[in-house]
């Protein structure tokens, strides 16, 4: 499994996906499971993770990665 944060669940999916943004410019979109709270976290980059229960945002986030980029340059792990 990829170790994405210290706060990963083991028993849950994860995964990161590095993409070219339209602009240009290489962004990556992160998505793992709370093992403390069972809640999804995902986030773009550096910036503060999102809490999605559900994952419903996350997978809507990645299919939209994987239809609308220019490039989609590694996915590591599984969403």
């Amino acid at each position: 499994m990829t170790k994405i944060h210290t706060l990963q669940s083991d028993k849950h999916n994860a995964g990161r996906i590095t993409f070219v943004h339209f602009d240009g410019v290489t962004r990556t979109f992160n998505s793992v499971v709370n093992r403390l709270s069972g809640d999804r976290l995902s986030w773009f980059d550096d910036d503060p993770p999102r809490s999605d229960p559900r994952g419903a945002w996350a997978r809507s986030v990645v299919k939209g990665i994987k239809k609308k980029a220019p490039k989609v340059v590694s996915i590591d792990g599984k969403f």
